[in-house]
């Protein structure tokens, strides 16, 4: 448990990053540790194996993330209309997959997104 939660980390704080700390689905703006912006998935990180795939991630403000729960067709056709629906297709085709990590493996995420984010952020 400890070792996702150090990935789910790492892998969060990248995704914003990486999206410049901008809600995909609305356009707002917010800062590093701000506590508005959050890494939004598309698919549901209940599915290991599209869990830490950065096709499946993007910041969202925490309005936008949790209207996700009940109007996932919001974020889903922003999704599309952004990558296209082949890109999707394959992103839902994969959730589907069966996927185990071992500890190290996702130890080994954790390592990478922490050091994603560093490139980004310097930090």
């Amino acid at each position: 448990k400890q070792a996702v939660r150090r990935a789910d980390t790492a892998f969060s704080r990248y995704i914003r990053a990486r999206d410049n700390w901008t809600c995909f689905t609305c356009g707002k703006r917010g800062e590093d540790k701000d506590g508005v912006m959050q890494c939004g998935h598309l698919i549901t990180r209940a599915k290991y194996s599209t869990r830490w795939d950065e096709r499946n991630a993007v910041c969202q403000c925490n309005g936008c993330n949790m209207r996700h729960e009940y109007q996932p067709e919001i974020l889903t056709d922003a999704y599309i209309s952004e990558h296209g629906a082949d890109v999707y297709h394959q992103l839902v085709y994969d959730s589907n997959q069966p996927r185990k990590y071992s500890t190290d493996e996702i130890l080994a995420l954790a390592s990478h997104y922490s050091s994603l984010y560093k490139s980004i952020t310097g930090v």
